[in-house]
């Protein structure tokens, strides 16, 4: 008997080693693609991130929600940027969004104003008509002419030193509060707006501007795509094509209609969580990416692949942006937790 517990127990300890093993072994591959960039290991000033830009040179500009914004170079040396806003106000401003330009000037707005560019790292103030517009969205041209969005002025475009302006007063668009834009060119730009002003009560809708005059492709009464759902976050595929991700999925717009990407099959494991998505980018190798609140959200043609702590190297389920590096690294801004960087290639 006393041989046989010997036994009995040498099988016990021996199972525990290699399951350990075993263990360790999985998790060494799901971390294997993996590494981070935070305040505990790098000079980043904060972990709290709200977006990623690449400039033309490999850079990646961070945008830590606050007044001030860091480089991240390809070698990962870290240079901050403090953003010269006025703290006279009984609140402080901050960043809430950063885009690049076709020459690498890196473009700051806020709420509360005002608008900033930075040009061999030296900011300058960009005086809009004699005021500081409450800047919510940028993006720019084929000309590399500045459009933003504002709350509750309208669309802006600048030209050289001079905006023109499309609000309620002047023009047919439907809402003021542009809250995301994407410029295809000068004759094509989409937006997400409210429509009316908040006294009179708001729908979220999608519009577009066709450099003359505006129209509303979807509003919530007339959303039978699911468009609207949770929001609305939407992208230009390679520049040219607007996708935009919905209730049943993503649909790209071609000749008038929103046509699906994919099939219906790819979406389940998305629509059983319905997360908010914060976030989407398409990349031509791998098709289209999610950032939201439940992980991370790969779409392809006839696959779909769903990142999570549980299942993957992400240290946070809670993505709010995403951009690829220049070596198809993919950087995954987190609410709390700094970058998480995807290395597909390994």
């Amino acid at each position: 008997m006393k041989s046989f517990n010997t036994i009995a127990w040498i099988g016990i300890i021996f199972f525990l080693l290699i399951s350990g093993c075993t263990y360790n072994n999985v998790d060494e591959l799901k971390l294997r693609n993996w590494s981070y960039i935070n305040t505990s290991n790098s000079a980043l000033q904060s972990d709290i991130i709200s977006g990623l830009k690449l400039d033309s040179k490999g850079n990646i500009w961070v945008n830590n929600y606050t007044d001030f914004i860091s480089k991240i170079s390809p070698d990962l040396h870290i240079t901050k940027f403090d953003v010269p806003f006025n703290d006279s106000f009984p609140a402080p401003r901050y960043i809430q969004e950063l885009a690049i330009d076709k020459l690498d000037r890196v473009w700051v707005g806020s709420r509360r104003g005002p608008l900033f560019f930075l040009e061999n790292n030296i900011w300058k103030k960009v005086y809009c008509n004699g005021f500081d517009p409450n800047v919510l969205s940028i993006d720019f041209d084929e000309n590399n002419n500045l459009w933003f969005g504002t709350g509750p002025d309208g669309l802006f475009k600048m030209e050289a030193d001079s905006f023109i302006n499309w609000g309620f007063f002047n023009s047919n668009i439907a809402g003021a509060e542009i809250l995301n834009i994407a410029v295809k060119n000068s004759q094509e730009i989409y937006f997400r707006t409210e429509i009316s002003p908040p006294w009179i009560g708001t729908k979220t809708s999608l519009s577009y501007f066709d450099g003359n005059s505006f129209s509303v492709l979807i509003e919530n009464s007339n959303d039978s795509l699911g468009l609207l759902y949770r929001g609305i976050k939407f992208c230009l595929k390679n520049k040219n094509t607007l996708a935009i991700f919905g209730k049943y999925g993503i649909y790209e717009y071609h000749n008038g209609q929103f046509k699906k990407f994919g099939n219906d099959t790819l979406y389940n494991l998305y629509l059983q969580k319905g997360p908010l998505v914060n976030d989407i980018i398409y990349d031509n190798i791998t098709g289209y990416w999610l950032a939201t609140r439940d992980g991370l959200y790969n779409f392809q043609i006839n696959k779909t692949q769903y990142y999570n702590m549980n299942n993957s190297g992400l240290n946070s389920n809670e993505i709010i942006s995403l951009v690829f590096n220049k070596n198809h690294d993919l950087y995954i801004a987190t609410t709390k937790k700094g970058i998480c960087i995807y290395h597909l290639n390994n």
